[in-house]
């Protein structure tokens, strides 16, 4: 081990985690590749200057155990190999005259600054609304942040809310808890076997628990649901809340940065139409 491995490893992970590419600022699963992908590291940074191929196979064979954990530790894959490359021309250069041995770092900071300028919009220009809306087009994060705080001025802190869709965000900026056990919806319109149970048992929830606000997300990226599908779960949403709940709350996603919010006075008709969310208040 040493500074410069140090270095350049920290960096590389820097680079790499903060990729719009990579979707890198999102907290998911893609963190678990760490495990692995860290012993490799730690077996590369134990490399004699000569031979190590044992080392070196070891070290490919945990970060194939992350790749299998996740397909971004191909990057880290891609990392350790120019580690390696790295070091065997290191070794190969030392004999050379100074200028020579600077080719190494030349050539990292070549590798670790193009994905930079790649995204200088990104890092350097965008604020960071627009950037969250430039990365995750036509996900509805930045509308959930304005949607939480009327859901959370009207009611109190036992009451709690339904979001309807994949946006768990709300229940965190609205700090409210779920009607229901189903905070994602992705497994309810799969093709799978018990998406039409799933489908029932979120249904009974909310029928049991009757929220004081529901919040409808009509935006395909919350659900995935495949096109020309029909699922019993859409046609419930229609008939319960025409039946039980008041529109009181309305926000047209029209483009990246464009989005209208409408809360309490909700127009009779909109010249135009894009991805939405709908917030319901159960009737009096």
């Amino acid at each position: 081990m040493n500074l410069t491995a140090g270095i350049a490893a920290a960096v590389s992970y820097t680079v790499l985690s903060l990729s719009p590419s990579v979707l890198g600022l999102a907290g998911h699963a893609t963190h678990f590749v760490m495990l692995p992908v860290l012993a490799g590291i730690l077996v590369l940074l134990t490399l004699p200057k000569r031979g190590g191929l044992s080392q070196i196979f070891a070290g490919g064979l945990l970060f194939g155990l992350g790749l299998l954990t996740k397909q971004p530790a191909l990057f880290f894959i891609l990392f350790g190999a120019l580690y390696v490359a790295f070091g065997k021309l290191c070794n190969f250069v030392s004999h050379y005259p100074t200028p020579a041995r600077l080719a190494p770092g030349l050539l990292l900071g070549a590798a670790l600054g193009w994905p930079i300028y790649q995204a200088r919009n990104i890092f350097f220009h965008l604020t960071p609304i627009e950037a969250c809306q430039t990365i995750y087009s036509g996900n509805p994060f930045v509308e959930s942040v304005r949607a939480a705080p009327y859901l959370r001025d009207r009611t109190s802190s036992n009451e709690q809310i339904a979001v309807l869709g994949s946006e768990p965000e709300i229940y965190f900026y609205a700090h409210r808890h779920s009607a229901t056990g189903y905070i994602y919806t992705y497994g309810l319109v799969e093709g799978q076997p018990y998406a039409s149970e799933m489908q029932r048992e979120m249904v009974r929830e909310i029928e049991l628990s009757r929220p004081k606000y529901l919040v409808v997300i009509g935006v395909g990226a919350s659900w995935l649901s495949k096109p020309g599908v029909r699922h019993p779960i859409f046609d419930w949403i229609t008939d319960y809340t025409r039946q039980n709940y008041d529109l009181v709350g309305f926000v047209n996603m029209l483009d990246p940065g464009r989005t209208d919010y409408y809360f309490d006075d909700i127009p009779e008709s909109f010249p135009e139409l894009g991805n939405r969310i709908f917030v319901d208040r159960k009737k009096l």
